[in-house]
């Protein structure tokens, strides 16, 4: 089997993303696209500082390590600048030194530096569920009639929540993950009804656009729903205020990578500022937004 450099960078679980000795970008994985919301033509010949931060002293500290890497031939591992963590070594091109590679995480702080975050972020996991089993409820109660799909919701979010009181017990171990083979489109639609009755209140129209041929996938259930879940609430939240509210949620397979599959959702909402944008990756950032009761007309 050949493997070449290529499919090496692509196949790394981190972002990845090689700079010359100025700190212009010649190479990055999809990990990297992902994390600087950016595809790889429009970022390739740019500073990687300015694809990464707006805040100009984060900027030029970042600048100072690349040199620093490049001109002592050095690595350097945990660089912490902003919410990232940077791991930097030289690359060698034919045996001289022509730039660094870089490899890059979330700055992970401990539970003791920030409690208040955790704090947030353990509310904001449990009101979700806590969500869906209040709307669900006040949807039977509006009905007036029992609703079996409904009832099935609120036992699956009831014991959601249970499986999440579970694992803060265990020690706060969120890292253990349960795969299993499942239909992404039953997770979709699971989702969709636990949000059915925020759905009918803001006048949102749902188009599905599913491919029926997507065979089942290895996920944990807990966790795509949670994402998924945070994803469609954001899109309900950004069209509150749209003259035009669709929400369009497409599967199928993906061209350009073999045995994978995508799912793509868009809304008509008013979109995110560029400073949103580069925070949205960091665990438990949030933009908070007052809740408000819509009436259709």
């Amino acid at each position: 089997m050949v493997v070449n450099l290529e499919d090496i960078i692509f196949s790394l679980p981190l972002p990845l993303v090689l700079v010359d000795s100025r700190g212009i970008i010649l190479e990055a994985n999809q990990k990297f696209e992902t994390l600087s919301n950016s595809s790889k033509k429009y970022i390739v010949g740019e500073k990687l500082s300015e694809c990464l931060f707006s805040n100009p002293a984060h900027s030029r500290k970042m600048e100072h390590w690349l040199k620093k890497s490049h001109e002592n031939c050095m690595e350097i591992h945990n660089l912490d600048i902003g919410s990232f963590r940077f791991f930097l070594s030289p690359l060698y091109s034919s045996g001289k030194e022509t730039g660094t590679v870089i490899l890059i995480t979330h700055h992970e702080r401990t539970l003791n530096e920030n409690f208040s975050v955790f704090l947030k972020g353990l509310f904001h996991e449990l009101r979700n569920p806590l969500t869906g089993i209040k709307g669900s409820a006040e949807l039977i109660l509006k009905l007036r009639k029992f609703d079996e799909d409904l009832a099935r919701v609120l036992i699956k979010e009831i014991e959601r929540v249970e499986r999440l009181i579970n694992n803060i017990n265990s020690s706060f171990d969120f890292s253990r993950i349960n795969v299993k083979k499942l239909n992404i489109h039953k997770i979709l639609n699971r989702i969709l009804t636990l949000l059915k009755s925020n759905i009918k209140k803001t006048c949102i129209r749902i188009n599905k656009e599913f491919d029926p041929t997507l065979p089942e996938i290895y996920v944990d259930e807990d966790r795509i729903i949670q994402a998924f879940l945070n994803i469609l609430k954001n899109s309900l939240e950004a069209m509150e205020e749209s003259t035009i509210k669709i929400l369009t949620i497409r599967t199928g397979y993906s061209l350009q990578i073999k045995n994978f599959i995508y799912i793509k959702i868009k809304d008509t909402g008013k979109g995110m500022t560029n400073d949103e944008l580069k925070n949205v990756f960091i665990p438990f950032y949030t933009l908070k937004r007052k809740e408000q009761d819509l009436e259709c007309t």
